[in-house]
């Protein structure tokens, strides 16, 4: 009796390559970046419209209504998902989606979010060809 071997499926793209999809819009072909999982609907007449099913790594699969060459429906597409800003340590602030070391000798509260935030903080000692100074309050850096 010979062995019944099962039917394979495609296996999902790997994460490095985002697959796409195409949704059949009247008068263009617009790309999905993320879809994995495709259905295809069938209205008809030589008419049908292509929706995602399942989304990649790094999308979620959301809800949309639109024009489509099956008129009027709501479907599914993928999203990408918004790239989290960092919480930056005192010391730091946020500079775009990375935490940068305040200047100098400055420092800053938790949650610093531009190089504004930093100081020189209070009681700092410095000198000069003058002499030994002292700051009396926090020093905020300027843009």
């Amino acid at each position: 009796m010979a062995a019944i071997i099962p039917a394979t499926t495609a296996k999902p793209a790997a994460a490095a390559e985002v697959p796409t999809c195409c949704m059949s819009i009247p008068g263009s072909t617009t790309a999905v970046p993320g879809c994995t999982g495709l259905t295809i609907y069938n209205c008809g007449a030589g008419k049908s419209f292509n929706a995602c099913t399942s989304c990649a790594s790094g999308y979620t699969l959301s809800t949309q209504t639109g024009s489509t060459n099956c008129g009027a429906i709501t479907y599914k597409t993928c999203t990408s998902n918004p790239i989290p800003k960092p919480i930056c340590d005192a010391g730091q602030y946020r500079s775009g989606y990375t935490c940068v070391p305040c200047p100098g000798s400055g420092t800053s509260y938790s949650g610093a979010t531009s190089i504004t935030q930093c100081f020189i903080p209070s009681g700092e000692v410095f000198s000069d060809p003058s002499g030994k100074w002292r700051y009396a309050e926090n020093c905020y850096y300027g843009n």
